[in-house]
């Protein structure tokens, strides 16, 4: 199936299930991670609590 992923395009996962099955396919559901995105400010760039502080020197 990893050949023809490419090609198949379904609306929903539930089509994609329904797919396999139809087909006896084994299958497996992979659902995304949500990213945590932290808000940061302008005067991060300045922090001392840096790992990857870079001086102006």
């Amino acid at each position: 199936l990893s050949n023809i992923a490419m090609a198949l395009d379904f609306a929903s996962k539930e089509d994609a299930i329904q797919y396999c099955e139809k087909n006896e396919f084994s299958y497996e559901v992979i659902e995304p991670n949500e990213r945590k995105i932290e808000p940061k400010t302008y005067a991060e760039n300045f922090s001392w609590n840096k790992r990857t502080r870079i001086t102006n020197k």
